[in-house]
């Protein structure tokens, strides 16, 4: 599991996708542009309020904090992205919908991007001829 640091707090990789739930409420008293305070962190709050100490919403990352100085990354799939876009763009406009809120992939040391994990990589030095 990833450790980054970020706002002097410890982030870790989420295991777990996570779905969201958003309704009219959440629309109501969003602010546009605010990291705190978007449709998404508004639901976020309202969901998970046991356990959600502080969230934190960007373009395409979101920082979910399970304590003062600790936190948990999720990543927003391509159609949650375009949602968050057009309600900062659209003052406010947006539709109840389900975002899906999702863990980032594990890879090890070593794996290429786009390819199966455990694939065997064709040695790139030119083999010369036996004769």
């Amino acid at each position: 599991m990833k450790t980054i640091t970020k706002y002097q707090r410890t982030i870790r990789d989420a295991t777990r996708d996570v779905k969201i739930h958003v309704r009219v409420d959440d629309i109501k008293g969003a602010v546009c542009r605010d990291h705190q305070k978007c449709v998404v962190a508004k639901a976020i709050m309202r969901q998970r309020k046991h356990t959600a100490k502080w969230v934190d919403v960007g373009n395409s990352v979101v920082l979910l904090g399970t304590g003062k100085k600790t936190g948990l990354r999720y990543f927003l799939n391509g159609e949650a992205r375009s949602q968050v876009r057009f309600f900062d763009e659209n003052d406010g406009r947006f539709a109840p919908c389900s975002i899906l809120l999702k863990a980032p992939v594990k890879r090890k040391l070593g794996d290429r991007k786009g390819e199966p994990p455990g694939k065997k990589q064709r040695s790139t030095t030119r083999q010369l001829p036996t004769r």
